[in-house]
């Protein structure tokens, strides 16, 4: 226990994202968060909107182990899913309290409106801290989940760090409210097309490029990604593809091989008294493409 006064920092970066962190019996450690994504070249600025003084966190399975840095242990976690970010409101802290109280003296003040919290993420945007941008887009969106500019804002942070998931949710949000500008709707369509494109689906990707295409008749970009849509659909339907530009691509530094899956005449089956395996759905031709996979 730690009986002393406590002189609260602002988390920094060494291998792991370290902060000091107090549970509500006044107890405190060091915590040590690793592999927390977009994170490794973390700077300050991005850290502390990521963790802001007086963050409320639930750790699930911590472990301590013993540290070279301080007497007591710190607390050690590898997976950023077994951390989960709290608010006072949350029904979890409903009966927790603080020993030392709530607010942490000399904490900065966070921005306190909606447009606050957009110039903040367009700020980090900007300078491509992607997870900081998405994460102050989020409170803007806990104060006014109206703000549709926010939900399509924060679609463009998760694409740039491939959650193609969420990023389909937030542009399919703000196809959802009613008379949205033409210019807010043409980047919802096209974010959504890169999300589904993201994810190999194909088809979905191409109609949201073509009616984002609707939207603008002078749209080169979705233009541009109808055509590679179309190329990745032939690609996986046919398996035709350009090998010198995936042959040109691997020796470049191209950090994902923009290629379709493709799967020929065969197929797993259940095999009588052999379990399962892969046979050929008809007669296969010399040299012919079975199953193409690029790992990246």
């Amino acid at each position: 226990m730690c009986e002393n006064y406590i002189e609260w920092e602002p988390a920094e970066r060494f291998v792991a994202i370290e902060a000091v962190v107090e549970d509500p019996e006044g107890d405190a450690r060091l915590l040590c968060l690793y592999n927390l994504p977009s994170m490794l070249n973390a700077g300050l600025e991005e850290i502390d909107i990521v963790f802001p003084v007086g963050t409320i966190l639930a750790i699930r399975e911590p472990y301590l182990k013993n540290s070279l840095q301080f007497e007591n242990c710190l607390v050690r976690v590898d997976s950023p899913s077994d951390v989960v970010f709290l608010y006072p409101g949350d029904s979890i802290m409903e009966h927790i309290t603080w020993k030392f109280g709530r607010h942490v003296p000399g904490a900065p003040t966070l921005p306190s409106t909606v447009s606050s919290w957009k110039d903040v993420g367009n700020k980090h945007f900007k300078a491509s801290r992607w997870l900081a941008a998405a994460i102050a887009y989020t409170k803007g969106l806990t104060m006014d989940p109206t703000a549709f500019l926010l939900w399509a804002n924060r679609a463009a942070a998760y694409l740039k760090l491939q959650y193609y998931t969420p990023a389909l949710c937030d542009a399919v949000k703000v196809l959802e409210f009613l008379d949205i500008p033409n210019d807010v709707r043409r980047k919802a369509l096209f974010r959504a097309g890169q999300a589904q494109y993201g994810l190999g689906k194909f088809e979905a990707a191409l109609a949201y490029f073509e009616e984002c295409c609707g939207c603008n008749s002078n749209n080169s970009d979705a233009e541009d990604w109808i055509c590679r849509t179309k190329a990745r659909l032939s690609e996986e339907t046919f398996g035709q593809y350009d090998w010198l530009r995936l042959f040109l691509d691997s020796h470049r530094s191209v950090t994902a091989m923009d290629v379709a899956d493709y799967v020929g005449p065969i197929e797993v089956i259940s095999l009588p008294s052999r379990g399962r395996g892969v046979v050929a759905t008809r007669d296969i031709k010399v040299g012919e493409l079975l199953v193409c996979r690029m790992f990246t």
